[in-house]
């Protein structure tokens, strides 16, 4: 699986159980809830964790694959191979990792602003049809990331 596929379904994963979340609420509405949402595309692209996470794996990537041209020296194909194998295993286990610790961080981010604004149900931006209020940016500044208050007063 290539590098941005795996993140991509890790977004899809974090946006599955965000939504799982919300759907273990609805049936619990009283009518005060206020609804969030999160725009997810923006979150891959600035969430701290998230960017860390990417330039950490791509280092990863990039030494393996170092470790891989200087181990295979003089070796048969197979034992080429089964080097192959070994290292594509430990980049995956480091994707795991890393994509475990970015949808930990963006969870709590999602939890401590959706508390700060006595939000209820917080979903993704596409999910809603209509309503709700954009958390985006404040999830993004709970997880760290420093934006341009001009464009986030113009997305307003």
């Amino acid at each position: 699986m290539s590098t941005n596929k795996g993140w991509i379904i890790v977004g899809l994963i974090v946006a599955a159980l965000i939504g799982g979340i919300g759907g273990f609420v609805v049936g619990k509405l009283t009518g005060d809830e206020k609804v969030g949402y999160i725009d997810l595309e923006k979150i891959m692209t600035d969430f701290p964790a998230y960017k860390d996470a990417t330039s950490i794996l791509r280092g990863e990537q990039v030494e393996l694959e170092m470790k891989l041209q200087e181990e295979s020296k003089g070796k048969t194909e197979e034992e080429k191979q089964k080097l192959l194998a070994e290292l594509q295993e430990q980049l995956v286990a480091k994707d795991k990792e890393l994509a475990e610790r970015v949808e930990k961080d963006l969870r709590d981010a999602v939890k401590k602003v959706a508390a700060d604004k006595k939000i209820t149900l917080v979903s993704v931006k596409n999910a809603l049809y209509f309503g709700g209020v954009d958390i985006t940016d404040d999830v993004l500044r709970a997880g760290g990331a420093k934006l341009d208050d001009k464009a986030s007063k113009d997305k307003k």
